[in-house]
């Protein structure tokens, strides 16, 4: 039951960005509080205004929580994973096994002779009878031996940050209930309040809620977040994102929930019916088009009534918001009011703005970057790509720092992506990026050209600019569709701080050479 939970409480969390924008926490730092240039300064989720009503006989000290964390640390180490979550009595099932299935893919990194130490960075910050500390783990490795001298390579290391919730047992011992895992560079903003003017809103600083920035490979938007109801089962996934089309609020709830239907055949759909902010709600903002739709799971947590996922779609100024609760029907009922909290806290910050200026400041100051014609410019990360004359141009949103899709005639298409480096390490590198690699061609069944492999292209090498760099051509051999390109070409420029891929693939011999000249303008400062 517990992989089924994660499997649909996780899918919701994949499907949810494709379609919808909403809150959560920026790339690197929190928008809410900019600085010069645009920049934004970390905030802090304080300690002590998380639950005014806890008390402090109720919650666990620092000196009880270090030892089970050590415990833990010795866990891991062993790989014993099942005994890891054998320690937990956990608020929320799902959230459980997604820890297991993250735990266990560090696992497959860092191979047998690894370590970890684990120390408390920030808490302890309290939620009724509920003690949260923010913690930072430290995983290292040796690195492989090199084939010319034989010699290990450097220590490989990883790093990130978990919220570790626990409480009080009754054997007096301390009983860990939810640990969630962030990437340590982005910091919540004061009491747990999210502001981005970018993104033209506000969510958050509601008493018993904790919010958890989420990874942009994981929640897959331009930011997003999740807001845990500490020692329930009562989350509230945000998210923000610019569509490509138009599509109305009511459209994108039921698109969600029916992708979301293919994966679980028992969800029962409810209708799209009007729903506008609670805080907008006598002076509704012209232009604002919002929905509501809820999806019911009668077969999970049957004992608490079923599961039950709310989608809350508002979509303004070219950018779409998604407010997504999922909890059992039990504790929708008994924590209604903490919920209802939640949903008021959301604000849009203008609601007067020109549109189309809405629409382009979170991707400015998400992704640093512009379309000027046919060319891709990006002025944070100093990148330059100019693409074929005549094709159209547009931003798109994903896991990546930046996306930008050429669509060209005779549906051919390029694709810019920029990588930033994966959650934990330090730099991107030749064996990082192939691995990269790896996974996307087995992702999409792809295959190399025998022929082409052998060619220096194909081999990691620097580029006129002194970048270096490698381009493959990847084969379909088994098309899904009458449409799916047979022969794609993919080129891959290596930084430290980014990974930089050109994917793009023509109808015609001249469409694949207008994309091989595109990759040829490629730069970066």
């Amino acid at each position: 039951m517990i992989a089924a939970l994660s499997q649909k409480g996780w899918a919701l969390l994949a499907l949810a960005p494709h379609f919808a924008v909403l809150v959560a926490v920026a790339t690197g730092t929190a928008w809410c509080q900019t600085g010069p240039e645009g920049q934004a300064k970390p905030g802090t989720q304080k300690a002590g205004t998380q639950n005014a009503s806890a008390k402090v006989t109720d919650q666990v000290p620092l000196t009880k929580i270090k030892p089970l964390i050590a415990e833990l640390d010795e866990l891991f180490v062993k790989g014993d994973i099942k005994a890891y979550l054998g320690k937990f009595t956990p608020d929320h099932e799902g959230t459980l096994s997604m820890l297991g299935r993250h735990l266990e893919m560090l696992l497959k990194i860092s191979g047998k002779d690894r370590a970890r130490t684990s120390a408390i960075v920030a808490g302890p910050m309290p939620f009724e009878d509920r003690t949260v500390v923010r913690i930072r783990h430290f995983t290292s490795w040796p690195g492989k031996l090199d084939a010319t001298t034989n010699q290990p390579g450097a220590d490989r290391k990883h790093v990130e940050d978990t919220y570790l919730a626990v409480r009080h047992g009754a054997d007096g011992g301390v009983v860990p209930t939810l640990e969630l895992d962030m990437p340590p560079q982005i910091h919540c903003v004061t009491d747990s309040k999210f502001r981005c003017p970018p993104c033209n809103y506000e969510i958050g600083g509601v008493d018993g809620f904790l919010c958890v920035p989420m990874r942009r490979e994981r929640g897959l938007a331009l930011e997003s977040a999740s807001f845990y109801l500490i020692g329930t089962d009562v989350v509230c996934d945000v998210y923000v994102q610019v569509p490509s089309k138009n599509i109305t609020a009511k459209a994108v709830a039921l698109q969600l929930a029916e992708a979301f239907a293919k994966l679980e055949p028992t969800a029962k759909i409810g209708i799209p019916s009007k729903w506008v902010p609670p805080m907008h709600r006598q002076d509704p903002p012209q232009g604002l088009d919002s929905a509501r739709l809820v999806v019911e799971l009668p077969l999970d947590h049957e004992a608490a009534g079923g599961d039950v996922s709310i989608f809350h779609v508002v979509a303004f100024g070219g950018v779409q918001h998604l407010l997504l609760l999922r909890t059992s029907k039990a504790s929708l009922t008994r924590h209604q009011t903490a919920v209802d909290r939640l949903l008021m806290s959301y604000m849009l910050l203008k609601v007067d703005c020109n549109g189309a200026e809405l629409a382009t400041r979170p991707l400015r100051q998400h992704t640093g970057g512009m379309i000027e014609g046919s060319t891709y410019k990006n002025e944070r990360f100093q990148v330059l790509l100019k693409g074929p004359d005549g094709w159209q141009t547009q931003h798109r949103v994903g896991g990546s720092m930046f996306r930008v899709r050429w669509s060209g005639p005779n549906a051919s298409n390029m694709w810019l992506i920029g990588n930033q480096v994966p959650a934990g390490m330090t730099a991107w590198s030749k064996e990082t990026a192939d691995r990269w690699l790896n996974h996307r061609r087995n992702h999409f069944g792809l295959v190399a050209d025998k022929e082409q492999t052998a060619s220096a292209e194909a081999k990691w090498h620097k580029d006129p600019n002194g970048s270096i760099c490698r381009t493959l051509v990847l084969l379909q051999p088994k098309a899904s569709r009458p449409d799916q390109p047979r022969r794609r070409i993919v080129h891959v420029q290596l930084h430290d701080d980014l990974l930089l891929v050109v994917d793009g693939f023509g109808s015609t011999p001249a469409d694949e050479q207008a994309v091989r000249a595109a990759i040829r303008t490629l730069k970066r400062k």
